[in-house]
């Protein structure tokens, strides 16, 4: 491996920037895939119908993930209200 990249890093710029698109190309389909068997995953868990106990359980658990992200920008969006609304108050003190 480590002659690999000796012989890449003698080469001419071209073949550098070939085997840079070549590495970048191979890592984003890496990325994809992962992505795409994630999301492949989290839609078959969405599409199979839930047994009973697992209605159990999360009738008991707290709030699903939509409504904590839901919560957390009305958070965010009350805090920010209350930065551009309020009265300013600017304190100037002189330079001594």
């Amino acid at each position: 491996m480590k002659k690999f990249l000796e012989k890449i890093q003698l080469a001419e710029d071209g073949k550098k920037k070939r085997w840079m698109i070549l590495v970048t190309l191979v890592a984003m389909m890496v990325v994809v895939y992962i992505w795409l068997a994630y999301f492949n995953n989290l839609l078959a868990d969405l599409s199979r119908p839930a047994t009973v106990e697992e209605v159990k359980v999360q009738s008991k658990g707290g709030f699903s993930f939509l409504e904590t992200m839901k919560s957390g920008v009305g958070t965010v969006f009350e805090s920010l209200k209350g930065i551009f609304y309020h009265r300013k108050e600017y304190i100037i003190k002189p330079s001594p």
